[in-house]
């Protein structure tokens, strides 16, 4: 099909966790210089197909290679709102955008509240409504999606058979909708979150249900045949989780919003087969300004460094940015967020991280008080508010930022010409 070259903007690391079918075991970048020393060839582990790639010059990032010349900035710099929702198309977004090749995938609600699964390309165009969802397919949708192959998954917060909630798959094209589970309250009740995919199984959490309807843990393959209640939270251990897992290797890290030693949120860890829970750390409000309380969505993994935010607590009790190592020792406080300021507060969604900088938005404060975009080093140093949300071009963002390119990705929930929330592109 042509011959395609590859630009380093970083030397990247390998994905962590492993890409897709990848193991651990091959889960390297690897560089071979030529004898002559002119040139070096690069190996690493694709976990799914590169079929979506176009020939032609491509961009080698820490997440792998994505469809677009690096050596050319073909991106509008700066801020630039690729649409605003105006209800019929949905509204009010909550999550994260999903990337395939130059695809990006969605969820959002609509004027019923009910969903709508879109796509839309990475330079503004071609939006389309690939799924509207009735009750019984899901309704209210909160998180993001998950890709396989060609196949997206994801989860709705109510609906479905009984009501709290339904896990499901569908095609990139919008075609083969499958409800693949059904939540009982048993089983899990109103998931929040994100799905987590290794290999063919799902891996998740519901904020209620279970045994105790403080939320569960639990696995599913991706033909949605053998669920399992991994945990039961029951709020001493951890409670109503609204994020996302973290896998790294059989280890899953995750945090609930209530529960623990204060009832503040916890830290914990997890094996895959449901053994070996850990708390790994408490939040305590009354020691808000050492450690915040009530974490905010997912934690993201460098090494064996998980970086994450809290919504409240910290200095000014606006949120704070920590770290703290996989076996829960090592806790730091990395910067706390200032509503007084007017610099930031109240994060929801999730850090990214690219290189040793790390990106995310809180939802509230900034200069006109609707959220902002800013960046930190991974040792807490150099702070930046990148960017202020004024309502016109987006406001109060819930989700995390999506690398692409150079560009960061993302929706507000507010904010837009019909102030039903936008998708936007930053870049520097």
């Amino acid at each position: 099909t042509g011959v395609t070259s590859t630009y380093m903007q970083v030397i990247p690391n390998a994905p962590t966790p492993a890409d897709g079918l990848c193991t651990d075991a091959k889960n390297t970048v690897g560089y071979t210089p030529s004898e002559d020393g002119t040139s070096y060839s690069i190996s690493f582990c694709l976990g799914n197909t590169t079929g979506t790639l176009t020939p032609g010059p491509k961009c080698l990032t820490p997440g792998g290679i994505i469809d677009v010349d690096c050596s050319v900035n073909v991106l509008p710099s700066g801020f630039t709102t690729l649409m605003s929702f105006n209800g019929a198309n949905g509204h009010y977004p909550r999550g994260n955008l999903t990337l395939s090749g130059s695809t990006f995938y969605g969820v959002v609600n609509n004027n019923g509240g009910l969903g709508v699964i879109f796509s839309i390309n990475a330079d503004g165009s071609n939006y389309q409504e690939l799924f509207y969802s009735d009750w019984n397919s899901g309704a209210s949708f909160r998180g993001s999606l998950i890709l396989s192959g060609n196949t997206l998954y994801g989860m709705a917060t109510d609906g479905g058979s009984y009501g709290p909630g339904v896990i499901f798959s569908i095609n990139t094209d919008g075609s083969n909708y499958q409800k693949i589970l059904d939540f009982d309250n048993t089983n899990g009740a109103y998931p929040w979150g994100d799905l987590t995919l290794s290999g063919n199984t799902l891996y998740g959490m519901t904020r209620e249900g279970g045994s105790y309807n403080s939320g569960v843990i639990f696995s599913i393959n991706t033909d949605g045949s053998n669920y399992q209640k991994l945990f039961d939270f029951d709020n001493t251990n951890g409670g109503y989780p609204e994020g996302s897992l973290t896998l790294s290797g059989n280890t899953l890290y995750g945090m609930t919003q209530q529960g623990g030693s204060y009832n503040q949120g916890v830290i914990f860890s997890i094996n895959t087969d449901g053994s070996n829970y850990q708390r790994l750390f408490d939040f305590d409000n009354n020691l808000y300004v050492i450690n915040g309380y009530i974490p905010a969505s997912g934690l993201t993994l460098s090494g064996s460094t998980l970086y994450g935010m809290t919504q409240a607590g910290g200095v000014y009790n606006s949120g704070v940015i920590f770290s703290i190592n996989t076996d829960g020792s090592n806790y730091q406080k990395l910067f706390d967020f200032d509503n007084a300021n007017s610099v930031s507060s109240n994060p929801r969604g999730s850090l990214t991280l690219f290189g040793s900088v790390i990106y995310g938005m809180t939802m509230a404060s900034g200069s006109y008080g609707s959220g902002v975009i800013f960046s930190i080093n991974a040792d807490g140093s150099n702070y930046q508010k990148l960017f202020d949300f004024d309502n016109t071009n987006g406001a109060y963002p819930y989700g995390s930022l999506t690398l692409y390119g150079n560009a960061l990705y993302g929706m507000t929930s507010e904010g837009g010409s019909n102030n039903m929330g936008v998708i936007f592109i930053w870049n520097p």
